[in-house]
């Protein structure tokens, strides 16, 4: 809600004044109906993937996750770093599968939701699910100015983001872009 999100800003506000950062910037963003992933790459191979399970620990995933087609197996940055992303499945994708399907899907973030927590890739694989990043929570010897660079770096490294980021240097501007998603 515009509320929640004036409230966060301004606890965000207090913390940017307390530590003497830089005036705040917002990226709004669509927000993926999925299963969160974290990915980590090794040398430009992907080496893990896991779910976030209760923000601590999560589920090992990684065969599960291989059989994304959007997700890279390999990308040209050679250090280690975990991305953050949404696994999802098209509501396109739920219509089909619920047509030939013994039991029906209820719902897409269910179906994503089950089929990475499927211990047979082949079932992840005939849900035929997507992927979008937004986030890099580590890389080596890297970093970013803002959420624009580490977008454009994530795309430069085959990774998919939803590209309908909307930039705002004021709460205003970013309540403003809210309203035009919405309509």
């Amino acid at each position: 809600s515009i509320g929640a999100l004036e409230e966060w800003a301004a606890r965000a506000e207090k913390l940017r004044a307390e530590a003497g950062l830089p005036e705040l910037r917002y990226v709004v963003e669509h927000k993926f109906d999925g299963l969160t992933v974290n990915l980590t790459y090794a040398g430009g191979a992907l080496v893990g993937a896991a779910t976030r399970g209760n923000g601590v620990t999560g589920e090992e995933i990684l065969h599960q996750a291989m059989t994304i087609r959007s997700i890279p197996l390999k990308i040209p940055f050679q250090g280690r770093m975990e991305v953050h992303g949404e696994a999802f499945m098209k509501l396109s994708r739920l219509e089909e599968y619920n047509r030939t399907a013994k039991e029906p899907l209820k719902n897409p973030r269910n179906a994503a939701a089950g089929a990475l927590r499927n211990l047979d890739p082949a079932v992840t694989a005939s849900r035929k699910l997507d992927a979008c990043f937004y986030d890099v929570g580590y890389i080596e010897g890297r970093s970013f100015a803002d959420q624009r660079e580490m977008l454009d770096f994530l795309a430069e490294n085959r990774f998919p983001v939803s590209g309908c980021e909307v930039y705002a240097d004021t709460l205003e501007g970013a309540i403003r872009a809210v309203h035009a998603i919405e309509a």
